[in-house]
């Protein structure tokens, strides 16, 4: 595990550190119309709020969402070759955590957006009150100066916490699925053996409850990984 961190730490700072120079070069080398069109404290929030998401999911989600994948292919394998009917069973649960994604999609995407553009707002208003800070002290503006401010940070923080809210809810029906997904084979299991088949055995279904435990915490841990992506892509695209 702690190879595992190590390299994937490194991995990521010198990748975003190329990153890093290649955009802040790239943001240099435009023409005046550019800025015009961006203001700077939009440039100032993709090359930091922007960046720092889009490399904490990299660090932390995509490249540990490769590894659970491939431990849950490993598992899924194992318990079709121990018991295919109750594998099945339980593959089936599966695609209830891409419905739940496929429902929140447009909902976690819009609220990230709003989040990051009240985020950009609520820089450019700060910036406005350092650059005029000379006035606003000349003037005894401060009171309105930070009447002004207090509705951007009002908007931003409240766009943040519908953003935040939905990301809970995600989480909260995804780690239920998860739920389903781990009962759902050894009740099924359960009621055969009680209808007095031979074919699966109480040591079946102890062993497949372990496998499963296993598989639904990747299944899982994959599932909050997309839901990261889907909350990160509008960073990534405004990059």
């Amino acid at each position: 595990r702690y190879t595992q961190v190590w390299l994937i730490t490194r991995a990521s700072e010198n990748i975003f550190l190329t990153f890093k120079l290649r955009l802040t070069d790239s943001i240099l080398h435009k023409k005046l119309p550019f800025y015009t069109q961006f203001q700077s404290s939009d440039l100032l929030t993709r090359m930091v709020a922007d960046l720092t998401l889009t490399f904490d999911f990299f660090s932390k989600y995509l490249i540990n969402s490769i590894i659970d994948l491939i431990f849950a292919i490993v598992i899924v394998t194992f318990i079709l070759i121990l018991n295919w009917q109750l594998a099945l069973i339980a593959i089936i649960g599966i695609p209830i955590l891409g419905g739940i994604l496929a429902i929140l999609e447009n909902a976690i995407a819009s609220t990230s957006a709003l989040s990051r553009q009240r985020l950009s707002d609520q820089n450019q208003r700060v910036l406005d009150i350092l650059q005029g800070y000379r006035e606003i002290r000349f003037f005894q503006q401060h009171k309105k100066i930070m009447g002004l401010a207090n509705s951007v940070f009002n908007d931003y923080a409240e766009a943040s916490f519908k953003f935040t809210r939905v990301m809970g809810i995600a989480q909260f029906m995804l780690e239920m699925a998860g739920v389903v997904i781990l009962f759902l084979p050894v009740l099924i299991g359960g009621f055969i053996i009680i209808n007095g088949s031979e074919d699966i055995t109480i040591g079946i279904i102890v062993a497949f409850q372990t496998f499963l435990v296993m598989l639904s915490d990747s299944a899982n841990k994959i599932s909050i990984s997309l839901a990261e992506l889907i909350k990160v892509t509008p960073a990534t695209r405004r990059l």
